[in-house]
């Protein structure tokens, strides 16, 4: 089985209404923030920009931790995270349009504008999590890294990443 997990209640009501495919199981978190699933339940994971949306790293730490209860061991974690701010990559734009780019601190907040199907833009927060702390935080969690993450996923066109690529495995 394939799960769809999402932090926000709303994406996930949104998910359900519009994508109604019968091989995915969408599940929120507990209250607790325990996933409804057994341990060692699962043969894989993907985060697909999650962690850029959560706030204080004890909080990733603890959802990364979750996630290692439910893999197998040995099974592969991958995480997609921002990549360069200041640049438009058609359906992304990372950091404030009218500013220039300047370093960001741990924790900071930022704007992401994501491009929709029907080209309107939604706009939300992000929160600046630096390589080292994210790192930690995998290598915490019980993973063991891959020796080439994190990897930036250049865009061409645009000189720049889009994405950065984190994979691990399951201790």
């Amino acid at each position: 089985a394939t799960y769809a997990l999402d932090i926000s209640p709303a994406v996930h009501r949104h998910g359900e209404h519009t994508l109604r495919d019968a091989w995915i199981h969408r599940i929120l978190p507990a209250r607790d923030g325990s996933l409804p699933l057994r341990r060692c339940q699962c043969t894989g994971a993907l985060a697909h920009l999650l962690f850029c949306h959560i706030r204080h790293p004890a909080h990733i730490l603890a959802l990364l931790t979750e996630t290692r209860r439910v893999l197998r061991p040995g099974a592969p974690l991958a995480l997609i995270e921002p990549g360069d701010p200041g640049h438009d990559f058609h359906t992304l734009h990372y950091g404030h349009r009218d500013r220039p780019n300047t370093p960001l601190h741990p924790g900071q907040p930022y704007p992401v504008d994501y491009t929709l199907t029907d080209d309107t833009r939604l706009r939300t927060t992000a929160y600046h999590h630096p390589a080292a702390q994210l790192a930690d935080l995998i290598t915490r969690a019980g993973f063991r890294l891959h020796p080439t993450s994190p990897e930036r996923l250049l865009a061409p066109a645009h000189e720049a990443a889009p994405f950065v690529l984190w994979t691990a495995h399951a201790h």
